[in-house]
């Protein structure tokens, strides 16, 4: 598996120590994970296509890359705390349906780059980056799921349901995914973004994250019944997924 490491360090106050987290409560707790909004100007340069395939999909070396679709200034913004940050990019094999009856109606292949893990430390919340990839508490994954014509993506476009219906997020349609995960697809574009995020120091012994979003502490906790799960991941899509979702958009 090709993989591509870009790293920023961001100076801050006090500095960051990446180590396992330590077994002893801390005396004091680290302060809830404050969150922003997607930047009104999102950074990065905006995605223009590229020649189509004979397949009606894009030429698979040209499709956009994951680890452009996320600037370092779009992740400073919604998790505005963030005092380090890795990106690891990895290519992907994809099962693509096509539009054409020239090319197979099903077909797996390779795509450079389609992946991007970006490793985040936070308040409370380290990565390991010595560990290849890095071992991250708290991570954003965008992979980019098919590129091409208006047909293509429309072939592999999210599938709604009753129970995961069709939210609209800055102008485009995105289903529910996996975990707090967005499906979303643009006129040409198909991507996936999801974060996780967890204490690797701990607050105590049941909590496992606490946000602090429009003025309010949200804690959740660890090992989580199945529906307090649900919510949590309900919370973060539309709270903080829904975000990275409009910076990506604004690249698109």
């Amino acid at each position: 598996m090709a993989v591509e490491i870009l790293r920023r360090v961001f100076p801050v106050g006090a500095a960051v120590v990446f180590a396992a987290a330590c077994s002893i409560l801390p005396s004091e707790p680290p302060p809830p994970i404050r969150l922003g909004a997607a930047p009104a100007n999102p950074a990065g340069p905006r995605y223009e296509g590229a020649s189509v395939h004979s397949s009606g999909f894009y030429e698979f070396d040209q499709w956009p890359k994951a680890c452009n679709l996320v600037a370092d200034a779009d992740i400073r913004a919604v998790f505005p705390q963030v005092t380090d940050i890795e990106k690891v990019a990895s290519d992907t094999n994809l099962m693509l349906l096509s539009p054409l009856e020239a090319w197979e109606p099903s077909h797996t292949v390779r795509v450079g780059g389609a992946r991007c893990a970006v490793a985040m430390a936070l308040p409370g919340i380290t990565f390991d980056a010595a560990e290849f990839p890095p071992r991250a508490g708290a991570e954003v994954m965008v992979e980019v799921l098919a590129a091409g014509s208006a047909g293509a993506v429309y072939r592999n476009r999210p599938e709604p349901s009753r129970d995961n219906p069709v939210v609209t997020i800055a102008g485009v349609p995105c289903v529910g995914a996996g975990g707090n995960g967005l499906v979303c697809a643009t006129l040409y574009v198909v991507f996936e973004v999801s974060v996780t995020a967890e204490y690797t120091r701990q607050v105590d012994e049941f909590t496992a994250i606490r946000y602090l979003h429009g003025g309010e502490t949200v804690a959740w906790a660890r090992e989580s019944a199945t529906d307090e799960l649900r919510r949590q991941r309900e919370w973060e899509r539309s709270v903080i997924v829904t975000e990275l979702v409009e910076a990506i958009v604004a690249k698109l």
